[in-house]
């Protein structure tokens, strides 16, 4: 629902309904083994217990087609006081059905459609055509235009992903840990993880940042120095073909700007999950403490298949995995019969801004590096 200005419908300021149309048929099965190989009666040095665990996924979508995805692990404990585990796995997620566009109206989804661009920053020397602009002519090639304002309006849209023939995601990982319950220290527990995952055609929305400083993005972003045909707006607004464009379009357009969902996002995640809990019972109820730490080691992504780059302690360049260095969490607490005191202390490591509303935007270079 969207409130409308009509006055009409059921509450006061009116109602207009879009209904979407999608399908989807999922064919599943899903098996798992998991096989001891030794047990602590055969009393084998440093391996009080082995096991394996073989399981796999099979899914056939009516309309990506079928995929098969294992996943391997092993625990091994050595003794009471430490086990080891590690496992590999592929994963694959379909495109969502609800974003994947009605063809009928246009390939909208939800509430996207087109509309009148923002004003947002763009760097001549990744765009040097924007300084043909009205309100750009002259910038150096360090400077940054901003388009969207009354000089240069322009449009921006976010369609489905079917417009984009965006394919599957896919991914794997590695996780390697030890799990610590030192029986001299009764009630404290560590576990430590190391994490090796990698993510392929991850569908998302490219957002402005990421298209005017990623060269293999830049065909997202369109000028007009003489402004835009009618043919290309109405292939970008798609409204011959069902779509819908929010607000009275200027007379004259500049730019394009496509957020269609797509395969955007490409990444390799490295990195160590850390946990510890004591806990303490006494007279006076049960005292416990615990941190839980997830730092990064390395942080590469790449967009719609370009090179990969490091952006490992920054944010705001990708708003759906958080790539701040590290982050930890503290409590301490008690407990007793009804009673219960909990304190938690959050911490960040420092990080730099560089999103469209950082002080000083973003660069690239022919590869695709961060300045």
């Amino acid at each position: 629902f969207s409130s409308g200005s009509q006055g009409t419908g059921a509450i006061v300021n009116g109602a207009t309904v879009s209904v979407f149309k999608s399908r989807r048929n999922v064919l599943s099965g899903f098996a798992e083994i998991n096989a001891p190989l030794i047990s602590p009666e055969m009393g084998i040095p440093l391996a009080q217990k082995v096991s394996i665990d073989v399981s796999a996924r099979y899914d056939k979508y009516s309309d990506v087609g079928p995929t098969f995805n294992p996943k391997y692990g092993i625990d091994w404990s050595i003794d009471d006081n430490v086990k080891l585990r590690a496992n590999y796995s592929t994963s694959f997620v379909a495109v969502p059905v609800g974003i994947s566009g009605d063809p009928s109206q246009g390939g909208r989804y939800g509430g996207s459609g087109a509309s009148i661009a923002p004003l947002s920053p763009v760097p001549v020397a990744a765009f040097p055509q924007v300084t043909q602009l009205p309100g750009c002519a002259g910038l150096q090639p360090g400077a940054v235009c901003q388009l969207g304002s009354t000089l240069n309006p322009g449009l921006i849209r976010q369609y489905g992903s079917a417009l984009a023939h965006a394919k599957p995601q896919e991914g794997n990982g590695i996780n390697l840990g030890a799990d610590i319950t030192p029986q001299f220290i009764p009630g404290l527990l560590i576990n430590i993880t190391y994490f090796d995952q990698s993510y392929k055609g991850g569908i998302t929305a490219p957002n402005h940042t990421q298209i005017v400083n990623t060269p293999s993005a830049y065909h997202l972003l369109t000028l007009c120095p003489s402004g835009c045909t009618q043919q290309q707006i109405d292939e970008f607004t798609r409204v011959p073909y069902g779509g819908a464009v929010a607000g009275q379009l200027p007379p004259t357009i500049y730019f394009l700007e496509n957020h269609d969902e797509n395969n955007v996002l490409d990444l390799i995640i490295q990195g160590l999950d850390n946990s510890a809990t004591y806990q303490i019972d006494t007279d006076y109820g049960e005292f416990h403490i615990s941190d839980g730490t997830t730092q990064f080691l390395r942080f590469d992504e790449g967009l719609l298949g370009g090179t990969k780059f490091n952006v490992l302690g920054t944010s705001a360049f990708n708003s759906t995995f958080p790539s701040v260095a590290m982050q930890t969490r503290v409590n301490v607490g008690w407990s007793q019969d009804a009673w219960q005191f909990d304190a938690f202390m959050n911490w960040t490591s420092a990080y730099r801004n560089i999103g469209a509303t950082a002080a000083h935007t973003p660069t690239a270079d022919a590869n695709e590096i961060r300045r």
